[in-house]
């Protein structure tokens, strides 16, 4: 009996039960749909609602660059676009939240000063959860064409901190 090797590609559950290779969508890979999307941005509106031909020639364009693994479709890439958008919503509510100091490499790096400011936030959006300790490097991108919806919130938090705040629990240096 053959083994698989651990390269292969996971399998789903495609069209009428068929077994379809998933896509595995590495940084690269995302930063690459960005850019593509920002250099093809009026080609969806203000609200950046692409249509099917607009994904058909982005997965053209992401198959020059592909890390590899199974080609993009255009669905993929509409998905893909989708989920950024979501992850996108969630960490701007993050770092435009009162108290809240927000790092791309970090995320909110959340202290034992800030953790009831942490915990409200997680109440009003349970899907920043992830975000505590771990930042999105895709954010500045992402905020370059996208419109920001974090509205002000009426809780006002202000930390008192004998020591200056650190990002991953790593002084910061002044230059």
């Amino acid at each position: 009996m053959l083994k698989k090797k651990a390269t292969d590609e996971k399998k789903s559950a495609g069209p009428a039960g068929q077994e379809t290779e998933r896509c595995n969508w590495t940084d690269a890979d995302e930063s690459h749909l960005i850019e593509y999307i920002t250099t093809h941005q009026a080609k969806g509106g203000d609200g950046l609602n692409f249509d099917k031909t607009f994904w058909a020639q982005a997965t053209i364009d992401v198959a020059h660059t592909t890390s590899g693994g199974v080609v993009k479709s255009p669905v993929a890439c509409h998905q893909k676009w989708k989920r950024m958008c979501t992850t996108f919503h969630v960490v701007d509510q993050i770092a435009n939240f009162s108290g809240i100091s927000w790092n791309n490499k970090c995320g909110a790096n959340i202290t034992p000063e800030s953790e009831s400011v942490w915990a409200d936030l997680t109440k009003e959006v349970p899907l920043a959860k992830p975000f505590k300790k771990k930042g999105w490097l895709l954010y500045e991108k992402m905020s370059n064409i996208m419109p920001s919806k974090a509205g002000s919130s009426n809780t006002y938090y202000t930390l008192l901190q004998s020591n200056p705040p650190t990002c991953c629990n790593l002084p910061l240096t002044h230059k």
